[in-house]
């Protein structure tokens, strides 16, 4: 074999590698990107539909933690905004009514105390309609605010005239029979929400805002 043949076949070789290891790492990386790229679009805009409910006047607002749709999962505070905003953030307020002299709390001096006020379902969203509520795991202590599904005695709450959220069941289960009502007492991503008696410094108020989703 002569050397220029040699040394062309050599390179042939070499390019040939070359572009093999070429179509590996595209296929590899390309999938990769993609694949990541669709699944965090696809989250931002089926779960962030709706509204936004926020502490006071900031943008850290409840979010279904880990956008996962499950009983006791806990609802906590987490940034609206940004590259690093919340995938379960979105809510439909589906209102069951207005608060009068007997309904919805059987402790009656809380229908006088919110007469005339609007009590809902606070519905999660989804990409073409919502999946469970708002709910109190512990109705009967301070307890955790959850996923639950719509209709479970600890989904119900009065959006008072001074916006805070008031669980009916949990201020119906108090043994002195205070307003329990949706608290935070710190605005870090993560921050448990809470129901809490009424007047603890955290309790609110709560802001709507519109969702960024679709």
């Amino acid at each position: 074999m002569s050397k220029e043949r040699g040394e062309l076949t050599m390179n042939k070789w070499i390019l040939a590698i070359i572009s093999a290891i070429a179509v590996v790492v595209v296929t590899t990386f390309g999938i990769t990107l993609k694949s990541g790229t669709a699944s965090a679009a696809t989250l931002v805009n089926s779960d962030n539909r709706g509204s936004f409910i926020c502490w006071k006047t900031t943008q850290k607002c409840m979010d279904l933690k880990d956008d996962t749709f499950s009983q006791g999962q806990p609802i906590y505070l987490w940034s609206s905004s940004g590259s690093d905003m919340g995938h379960g953030l979105g809510w439909n307020l589906d209102k069951l009514g207005t608060v009068s002299a007997t309904t919805p709390f059987s402790y009656h001096p809380l229908d006088t105390k919110y007469a005339g006020d609007p009590y809902y379902y606070i519905e999660k969203t989804t990409a073409t309609g919502h999946n469970g509520c708002i709910g109190d795991v512990s109705p009967d202590v301070t307890g955790e605010l959850a996923w639950e599904p719509c209709g479970a005695s600890t989904t119900r709450w009065v959006w008072s005239a001074s916006n805070f959220l008031v669980n009916v069941d949990a201020s119906d289960s108090q043994f002195n029979l205070a307003p329990m009502v949706a608290s935070t007492c710190s605005t870090s991503d993560g921050s448990m929400i809470k129901a809490a008696i009424l007047g603890n410094g955290c309790d609110g108020p709560w802001t709507v805002n519109t969702g960024t989703g679709t």
